[in-house]
């Protein structure tokens, strides 16, 4: 069994989300990126921690997107309808404690959310933030 790992960025400064299949780039664990010129040589390394990294979950939403840490996501029930347990909009973030993705607000495991309700990316918490603040 096998299962993609991969992470896309936020450039703080930019105000850009680089993904991960840009050709060329390489994203660093330690939040470093690279650029690779014509001839595979690493050039422009950019290392100043301004970059903040989200990791592929290894589930899509309901339209088949890629589902990453700091995505919001808006879970419906099969009605369409947010007025019942374990659905609204919360943001996927890691939890350590029991080692599984969770939404906030709806204090569920993503895995659980994708099987049994309809999930589906509605921005990130770097450019759409005023979602959260427009759920609340």
């Amino acid at each position: 069994m096998s299962r993609e790992i991969k992470f896309r960025a936020w450039n703080d400064l930019a105000k850009v989300m680089y993904p991960s299949n840009i050709p060329g780039l390489l994203i660093h664990f330690d939040g470093e990126l690279n650029g690779l010129d014509e001839n595979g040589m690493l050039e422009g390394t950019d290392n100043t921690r301004q970059h903040h990294l989200m990791q592929y979950t290894g589930l899509k939403d309901k339209n088949g997107k890629e589902i990453y840490e700091g995505d919001i996501v808006k879970v419906v029930d099969s009605e369409g309808s947010m007025e019942m347990p374990d659905t609204g909009i919360g943001v996927v973030e890691w939890f350590n404690d029991w080692a599984f993705y969770n939404v906030t607000e709806i204090e569920n495991g993503l895995g659980e959310l994708v099987h049994g309700m309809h999930v589906e990316v509605i921005g990130n918490i770097y450019e759409h933030s005023h979602l959260l603040e427009e759920s609340a």
